[in-house]
C-alpha cells in the first residue's frame, strides 16, 4: 500500500468513525448500539499499520479533505465540529517531523484551538451549515504561521478551498448500529470516489436504505421525492411491492409500474429490476438521459430491502461501458486465476442487460460465454461468420494488447433478437476478453461521426487523418471518412480511395446516382444520404446510408449497409416514430421537403379516409387522389388502390413509377403499413440485371462492382476475389489488365487463369490490336466499348465480343459480352 493511499484511507476511516460516534452518541443507554469505546476499537483496528514518518503538503491536503468532507453536514453543533476533528486527529498515530513539512501534531493543535473558540449556536439556529464549517476551517487555516520551508497560510486555505467543493453528502443518522455494520460501512465510504461511479452508485442505494432504517418510509419518500435529494447525476428510485415507483425525483413516473419498462432496444429493463433480491444485481439499458434527453447507457444497482427495491443509476456512453466490463474482466482475472473468472462470465447471472463478457483462446476457441452453446465454439468456424456474410472472426483474433472495436451482427440476449453489435476486444495474457454493445446501425454510424467531430475539435485535422487512414480502423461494415470543400477524399481506411474526388466516377453509383453532388450539400446539422456502394465486410455492393456533417469547410461522414428492403422497412418505421412524436403536421412538413429524399429513397403518407397523397416530396403529387391518375402505372396497375388496403403489420407493392435520381420510368418496390388511420409508405428501384435484355448495361454494372470493390477494400484484395470462381456470375467475368510501359499484363481473370501474369499482342483473328485500343481509349480516365474477336468461356470457339474497359491508375478493368 503506497503512502498516500494509507493517508488517504485513515484520514477517511477516522472521520467516518467520528460522524458514526456523533450519530450513535455514548450508546450506554442504546442497546445493541456502539459505545465510543467500541467504535474508537474498531477504528484502531482499521488504523493499526497506518502509521507514517511525516507529512508532505499533499498528505495534509488528504488530512484537510477526508476531515472537512465529513465535518460538513447540514446540522452540526460547534461541539460537534469539535468532537470531530479531535476524534479524527485523535485516533491517528503521531507522525516523526518529516523534511521541515508540518506535523500531524501541528496541525492538530492550530485546528483543535480554533474550534475551541467556536461559539454554541443560538437557540432559534439547530446547527451549523456547510458554508459556516466552511468558514470556520479557513479562518482556522490561516491562522497557520510561516514555516519554512514548510506550507504558508495561503497554501494552506488554497488547500482547505480545494477540498469544500468534493464534499459527499452526510451519511444518515443511525439510531443502532452493529459492528458489522460500522465496519461495512467504514470500508464502503472509505472506496466510494464519485470518479468510480459503478461504485458510489451502490453507496448510495446503501445510504438510503440507512435512511429508510432512521428515519422510516414516510421520511425517507418525502426526501427522494424532493429533486434537492439528487446527487449530481445520481437519484433514489424506490419500487413497492407492486412494482410501482414510490419515490423519484421526476413526479412523472410515480405509480408507474416499472416491470413494464422497456429502452429503446426492446429490451425489458424494468423487470430485471424488480427482481433483484437482497444481494443486488446491476440492470443496464439504453435510454434517454433525463436531462440531455440523448441517449446514453444507464446502469442500475438495485437492491431489495423490507419488501421494497431501492435502485440508483449512473449514465455512460455505450462505448464507454463496454470498455469498462472488460477491464472489469481482466482485473478479475489478475486477482484470481482462469477458472474462477471463467466461473463467473459462464452464467447468465453475469449478464447485464445487453452486456456480457466473452473469452476466447488464441487458437479462436470460445472459452468464456454466458451461453453454454456457444462456449467450445471457434471463431474461425460458423459462429464466425454473422447473418450479412461478414467473417467477423478473423478480425477480432488480430486485436492486440491496445483493443480493437470489430463491429457485426449477432444475437442480443436482451430483446432475443440478431442486432448491430459492437464489441471491444483486448488481448491479455494470450487471451482475448470482450464485451459490446448493441444498437440500431443508424445510431452507431451517428456514434462514430460524433467521435471523429470530437477529435477533430479537440486535436485537428491531423490527429483525425491519423486515426481514420489507418486500415485498422474499418470497423466491419463502418468507416469515417473525411472530404474537403473541393471533394477530395482526405480521410479514408483505403489508401487508393485518398486523392479521389466524390465530383468523379467515385461519387456516381451504378444506377447512376451523383450521391457525391449531394454530399457536398451537407451542412453542420448533417444529411443522411442513401447509394448503392461496396460493402468492405460482405465484398459485395450493398445499399449504403451515410451520415455527411460539415465543420469548418470539411465533410466528415460514416454510414452502414443493409438490403434495400430492410432499408425500405427502417424509413418507414422512423416516418411512423416521427408521426407518434412530433405529430401529423410537423410529419407531413417534413415529408413534403424536397431536401428530406435520401437519394432514391422518400416517404409518402396516404390519407385513408379521403384516399388523398397527404405527403409527397413532389408538390404536385401532394393532394392528389391516391386511386386516380397518380396512383396508376404505365402498364394500368393501380397500385394506389392497392396501398390502401395494407395493414399494420405491413405489406409489399411492386409497380413501375418514375425514379427521383434518374428520372425514368422505372420498375420500383414498396413497403407500406397503415397506422392511425394513415398509410405511410416508402421504396426502392432494383438494379436491373438482366443480361440477356440488355447485357451491355449488365457489363458496365459488372465493371462498375469491380471498381467500388477496389475502391473499398484495394488492389490486392480485389485481385484476390476476381481470380476466384466465385467473383463469376454464370459465363460472365472481369479481367483486370495492368499497364507496365505500354505492355499490359493480366493480373485477374477468374476464366483462364492461365492467363494471369502473361502479356502478349492482343490481336484478334481478323488483325484488330484491341489490346493497344484498351490503353488508347481509356487514357482520359473514362470508359469505352471495344469489340474484337475472343474465344467463348464456354463454347471455347472465337465468337464476337463487346467489352466495356475502365481505367484506373495503371489498372484496366473489363467485362464483355459475346453474340
Amino acid at each position: 500500500m503506497n503512502r498516500v493511499f494509507k493517508i488517504m484511507a485513515l484520514a477517511a476511516v477516522a472521520a467516518l468513525v467520528s460522524a458514526l460516534a456523533i450519530a450513535c452518541g455514548d450508546s450506554s443507554d442504546a442497546d445493541p448500539g456502539l459505545s465510543r469505546a467500541e467504535v474508537a476499537e474498531i477504528a484502531r483496528s482499521e488504523m493499526a499499520s497506518a502509521a507514517e514518518p511525516g507529512l508532505t503538503r499533499e498528505e495534509v491536503a488528504e488530512i484537510a479533505q477526508a476531515t472537512v468532507a465529513m465535518a460538513a453536514a447540514d446540522s452540526l453543533t460547534a461541539a460537534d465540529v469539535d468532537a470531530i476533528v479531535r476524534e479524527a486527529m485523535a485516533g491517528m498515530a503521531a507522525m516523526a517531523p518529516g523534511d521541515g513539512g508540518l506535523t500531524r501534531a501541528d496541525v492538530e493543535a492550530i485546528v483543535q484551538a480554533e474550534v475551541a473558540k467556536i461559539p454554541p449556536p443560538i437557540p432559534a439556529i439547530p446547527g451549523l451549515t456547510a458554508a459556516e464549517v466552511q468558514r470556520i476551517v479557513q479562518a482556522a487555516m490561516a491562522d497557520i504561521p510561516q514555516a519554512e520551508p514548510g506550507l504558508t497560510a495561503a497554501e494552506v486555505e488554497k488547500i482547505a478551498r480545494a477540498a469544500m467543493p468534493v464534499m459527499p453528502p452526510p451519511i444518515p443518522p443511525e439510531p443502532s448500529l452493529s459492528r458489522a455494520e460500522v465496519e461495512h460501512l467504514a470500508h464502503i465510504i472509505s472506496a466510494t470516489p464519485r470518479s468510480d461511479p459503478a461504485k458510489y452508485t451502490q453507496f448510495f442505494v446503501s445510504a438510503a436504505i440507512a435512511r429508510y432504517e432512521a428515519e422510516g418510509l414516510e421520511d425517507t419518500l418525502g426526501y427522494y421525492n424532493d429533486p434537492n435529494s439528487a446527487d449530481g447525476r445520481w437519484d433514489i428510485l424506490v419500487i413497492d411491492e407492486d412494482n410501482s415507483i414510490i419515490a423519484s425525483v421526476n413526479p412523472d413516473v410515480l405509480g408507474n409500474d416499472i416491470s413494464e419498462y422497456t429502452d429503446t432496444n426492446d429490451y425489458n429493463f424494468g423487470a430485471d429490476i424488480v427482481s433483484a433480491d437482497e444481494s443486488g444485481k446491476w440492470v443496464s439499458c439504453v435510454c434517454g438521459h433525463p436531462r440531455t434527453g440523448e441517449l446514453e447507457s444507464n446502469h442500475y444497482w438495485a437492491l431489495r430491502h423490507d419488501g421494497l427495491v431501492f435502485a440508483s443509476r449512473w449514465y455512460s456512453g455505450m462505448a464507454e461501458y463496454s470498455q469498462m466490463k472488460v477491464a472489469q474482466a481482466v482485473a478479475i482475472y489478475e486477482a484470481r486465476d482462469l477458472d474462477a473468472t471463467l466461473a463467473y462470465y459462464n452464467t447468465a447471472e453475469s449478464v447485464d442487460g445487453q452486456w456480457y463478457v466473452f473469452i476466447i483462446e488464441p487458437d479462436g476457441e470460445i472459452i468464456g460465454h454466458y451461453d453454454p452453446e456457444v462456449v467450445g465454439q471457434n471463431l474461425n468456424g460458423a459462429i464466425g461468420t454473422d447473418a450479412t456474410g461478414y467473417v467477423f472472426g478473423p478480425d477480432m483474433l488480430a486485436a492486440d494488447e491496445t483493443g480493437k472495436w470489430v463491429s457485426y451482427v449477432f444475437h442480443n440476449p436482451a430483446t432475443d433478437e440478431l442486432d448491430s453489435k459492437h464489441s471491444w476486444v483486448v488481448r491479455y495474457d494470450d487471451l482475448l476478453f470482450g464485451s459490446g454493445w448493441y444498437t440500431d446501425p443508424a445510431s452507431y454510424t451517428e456514434h462514430l461521426v460524433d467521435a471523429a467531430l470530437e477529435l477533430y475539435e479537440e486535436e485537428e485535422l491531423d490527429a483525425v487523418l491519423e486515426m481514420y487512414n489507418r486500415p485498422d480502423s474499418l470497423d466491419g461494415q463502418w468507416y469515417v471518412f473525411v472530404v474537403d470543400g473541393d471533394g477530395e477524399v482526405l480521410g479514408h481506411f483505403n489508401s487508393e480511395v485518398r486523392g479521389d474526388n466524390i465530383n468523379g466516377p467515385l461519387g456516381t453509383d451504378v444506377t447512376g446516382y451523383n450521391f457525391g453532388a449531394d454530399f457536398l450539400r451537407a451542412d453542420e446539422d448533417g444529411k443522411w444520404i442513401s447509394y448503392i456502394f461496396h460493402n468492405p465486410a460482405t465484398g459485395e455492393l450493398g445499399s449504403k446510408h451515410s451520415l455527411v456533417v460539415r465543420r469548418d469547410g470539411l465533410l466528415f461522414g460514416s454510414g452502414w449497409y443493409a438490403d434495400p428492403d430492410s432499408y425500405t422497412q427502417y424509413i418507414v418505421g422512423d416516418a411512423i416514430e416521427r408521426y407518434e412524436s412530433e405529430g401529423l403536421d410537423a410529419t407531413v412538413a417534413h415529408y413534403s421537403d424536397p431536401e428530406n429524399i435520401d437519394g432514391q429513397w422518400y416517404v409518402v403518407i396516404l390519407d385513408t379516409a379521403d384516399e388523398t397523397v397527404l405527403a409527397h416530396y413532389n408538390p404536385e403529387v401532394a393532394g392528389q387522389s391516391t386511386t386516380g391518375p397518380i396512383g396508376t402505372d404505365i402498364n394500368g396497375y393501380e397500385f394506389g388502390a392497392e396501398m390502401l388496403k395494407a395493414t399494420e403489420e405491413g405489406m409489399w407493392v411492386e409497380y413501375v413509377f418514375r425514379h427521383p435520381v434518374t428520372g425514368a420510368q422505372e420498375d420500383k418496390r414498396s413497403w407500406a403499413v397503415r397506422h392511425d388511420g394513415l398509410v405511410f409508405t416508402s421504396g426502392w428501384y432494383p438494379v436491373s440485371s438482366d443480361r440477356d435484355a440488355d447485357p451491355g448495361e449488365f457489363a458496365k454494372a459488372f465493371v462498375d462492382q469491380a471498381l467500388a470493390h477496389f475502391a473499398a477494400n484495394g488492389r490486392e484484395a480485389t485481385l484476390e476475389r476476381y481470380n476466384s470462381a466465385e467473383s463469376m456470375d454464370g459465363d460472365w467475368y472481369v479481367f483486370i489488365l495492368e499497364d507496365r510501359d505500354g505492355d499490359l499484363y493480366t493480373i485477374a481473370h477468374a476464366s483462364r487463369p492461365e492467363l494471369v501474369g502473361t502479356t502478349r499482342e492482343r490481336i484478334d483473328a481478323s488483325g484488330f490490336n484491341y489490346g493497344e485500343a484498351f490503353a488508347a481509349v481509356t487514357e482520359s480516365g473514362g470508359g469505352e466499348w471495344i469489340s474484337y474477336i475472343f474465344t467463348h468461356p464456354t463454347t471455347r470457339e472465337d465468337a464476337q465480343k463487346h467489352t466495356w474497359v475502365e481505367r484506373r491508375g495503371d489498372l484496366l478493368f473489363g467485362a464483355g459480352w459475346y453474340e
